[in-house]
């Protein structure tokens, strides 16, 4: 069986995780949905679509132990027509994630699936230590840079 035209073969450069990419754009933007001084914990909801595609995550954020904050939504396709791309909710906003979430939800299938990939999935992301954020944006600019090349 061949592989789908729209995924990288194995020979290919070493692929990128979606799971990580998702992870390491939310670390890049920590302090946005996050406050400095303040330790939390963010979940990213992943949901898919008809296309085994994430189609639709939820950014949750949680500052004390039970209290989750919806920080906002992205859609990658909506069934009404209406906006798709990030919206976030009262007082979060981040224009680097949003931006970052374009482009890996515009390249998904460039990427590694999430693990059990159609089944919907949770990426929880605790206070990242300063390595994790030299790690979150070395995943990211790797990914830039390949899909340049690509």
């Amino acid at each position: 069986m061949s592989p789908s035209p729209n995924r990288r073969s194995s020979t290919d450069a070493p692929q990128h995780s979606f799971a990580r990419l998702l992870k390491s754009a939310v670390v890049l933007n920590w302090t946005d949905l996050i406050s400095a001084g303040e330790s939390g914990v963010v979940h990213v909801d992943c949901r898919f679509g008809h296309d085994e595609e994430v189609d639709h995550l939820t950014i949750w954020v949680a500052t004390q132990r039970g209290e989750w904050r919806l920080a906002g939504e992205y859609f990658r396709s909506h069934p009404k027509g209406s906006v798709t791309g990030m919206k976030f909710e009262d007082e979060y906003r981040s224009e680097k994630l949003a931006c970052t979430l374009d482009t890996i939800f515009e390249h998904q299938r460039s990427f590694a699936p999430l693990p059990n990939a159609g089944r919907d999935g949770l990426i929880e992301i605790e206070q990242p230590t300063s390595r994790e954020r030299r790690v979150a944006e070395n995943a990211i600019a790797s990914m830039l840079r390949s899909l340049q090349q690509g």
